[in-house]
């Protein structure tokens, strides 16, 4: 497995780990889950023996019924579309 394809697993992997499966505020809830990324990404690479962390980009979104939340990280962009509205 390349090394950018097992730091997205791992990013994942973590991430969903760090997730709260409810929470009050969801923006707490995407930090959380974005050290919890970064920490693994940061465990699987210090079994390689790197001395730095490869670039990696994350994308997190939550819905309720009258917000959308985003965490972006890296060189990503998420796009909410309404109708024919970008």
């Amino acid at each position: 497995m390349r090394l950018r394809a097992a730091c997205a697993q791992a990013a994942l992997a973590g991430f969903t780990d760090a997730l709260p499966a409810r929470a009050e505020d969801a923006a707490a809830a995407l930090r959380s889950a974005a050290r919890g990324a970064e920490k693994a990404v940061a465990r699987y690479c210090e079994q390689l023996v790197e001395t730095e962390l490869p670039d990696a980009m994350l994308l997190g979104v939550r819905l309720e019924p009258a917000q959308l939340h985003v965490l972006s990280v890296g060189d990503n962009r998420a796009y909410c579309i309404r109708g024919r509205e970008v």
